[in-house]
């Protein structure tokens, strides 16, 4: 999808992080922020970093301080995936644990690594993206909690690191498509779409394209807050699960 207009975000030459690179939206959000003009560090568990382990998370991090000087900015867009739904007697406990290495410590490991380094060297702007499975009770326990708890966690980052110069925001889409999630899953997107008010799925470079406002400097008086971007799906009462 074609950008309009011509914002400058001022991103250009900005040193960006961005985790979760290889999936549909992370490799959006380098392509945008690439074009941008920033300078991205694109990691990913295909490239072998597993984010869901504190000490490869740490190692990873020390290497790039020998690289670089600076982060400007860190994105995570770590994608763990939910599981069925159930009632709460029926969760598989290896389930549970697995939802929250892949998608909240995959996040918050090195959210925190990024974040000590920014304290270091004068700030940056810290975008996570989240679910709109975090404002709803649809029964995917570990995947629904772990989002909830990375948006609280983004709060606490507003309340108190602002003041270092680290802005933080959530984004939580709905349902963004294509990506490989979605691939072969054409029938349930169209019902999907049928639910959503404008009648459409989210694509990958629209949640690119915000992230990339996030981190530019016009976005601070948002700092804390999670941004929903469901397209008003979720104020919908026949919303599909």
């Amino acid at each position: 999808m074609e950008k309009e207009g011509n914002m400058d975000l001022g991103l250009k030459d900005k040193r960006i992080v961005v985790t979760g690179a290889m999936g549909g939206i992370g490799t959006e959000i380098c392509k945008v922020l690439e074009e941008e003009g920033a300078r991205v560090v694109p990691v990913d568990i295909k490239s072998g970093t597993d984010l869901g382990d504190a000490v490869q998370t740490h190692e990873y991090f020390q290497e790039l301080r020998e690289q670089y000087k600076k982060i400007d900015g860190f994105v995570s867009s770590v994608y763990g995936g939910p599981g069925g739904q159930s009632g709460l007697h029926e969760v598989r406990l290896d389930d549970f644990e697995s939802d929250m290495r892949n998608t909240f410590y995959a996040v918050f490991y090195p959210v925190k690594e990024a974040l000590t380094w920014m304290r270091e060297t004068g700030g940056g702007h810290i975008v996570v993206i989240t679910s709109i499975n975090a404002h709803l009770g649809l029964g995917e326990w570990g995947y629904d909690i772990a989002k909830a708890g990375l948006e609280q966690m983004v709060r606490n980052l507003a309340t108190w690191h602002s003041n270092e110069g680290i802005y933080s925001f959530a984004l939580a889409p709905g349902t963004v498509a294509p990506t490989p999630a979605w691939e072969g899953k054409g029938d349930v997107l169209a019902a999907i779409a049928r639910s959503i008010p404008d009648g459409k799925v989210t694509h990958p470079s629209e949640v690119a394209n915000f992230v990339a406002f996030l981190l530019s400097s016009y976005a601070r008086m948002a700092i804390g807050n999670t941004i929903l971007g469901d397209r008003a799906w979720s104020y919908k009462k026949d919303f599909i699960l």
